[in-house]
């Protein structure tokens, strides 16, 4: 998604998609369908109608790990966003077993542990957030949602060595395996 458009495109699709999975029934696409458009939503700012979303489609309701992963830790990322305080819980029957599925909630657990005052063990949280994330795609996919927030974490919780391991993580990755995204914010980052 690079031009205004785009992003507006990506919503209308996010959207027929869901409409289409809840016209089938099947449980599983509606999941998918609902966890996508609430990444989507949240990457487009679109507050009120993310809040929406998450009261219609309840994380804790959806029986995918990776959609309600995803689910629950954009809802947290939404209620800390909004100076909320309903934190959402979250309990997996299954632990994950896949490195993106790691990464996400390790990055869940970044934001709980930074709502319950824990700086050190959020930014340990956020380190392994990235380094699944990393093994499980590299520099690409949900990579950019984790990565900004675990050396965040880390320099709030006065850990220099961290922050500065996590940005080498995309200052020594090849330039052509670096959104856009990632290099304007490594420079962010890098001067903090």
């Amino acid at each position: 998604v690079s031009l205004p458009g785009d992003v507006e495109a990506a919503l209308d699709y996010g959207r027929s998609a869901l409409e289409s999975a809840t016209r089938s029934g099947v449980i599983a696409y509606i999941g998918v369908a609902a966890s996508n458009l609430s990444l989507a939503l949240w990457i487009a700012g679109r507050w009120e109608e993310l809040r929406v979303h998450l009261d219609r489609y309840a994380y804790d309701e959806v029986r995918s790990v990776a959609d309600r992963l995803l689910m629950a830790t954009v809802a947290l990322w939404y209620d800390r966003a909004t100076d909320g305080t309903s934190a959402p819980g979250l309990e997996l029957e299954t632990e994950p077993d896949h490195e993106s599925l790691l990464a996400w909630r390790e990055n869940y657990r970044l934001h709980a542990l930074q709502r319950a005052g824990d700086r050190t063990a959020a930014a340990a949280a956020g380190e392994s957030s990235v380094r699944h994330a990393f093994a499980a795609t590299g520099t690409g996919d949900d990579f950019m949602h984790f990565w900004p927030q675990a050396v965040l974490a880390a320099l709030d919780a006065d850990d220099p060595a961290m922050a500065a391991r996590l940005v080498a993580v995309v200052a020594d990755t090849p330039d052509g395996l670096v959104y856009p995204v990632l290099r304007a914010q490594l420079h962010r980052l890098q001067a903090l």
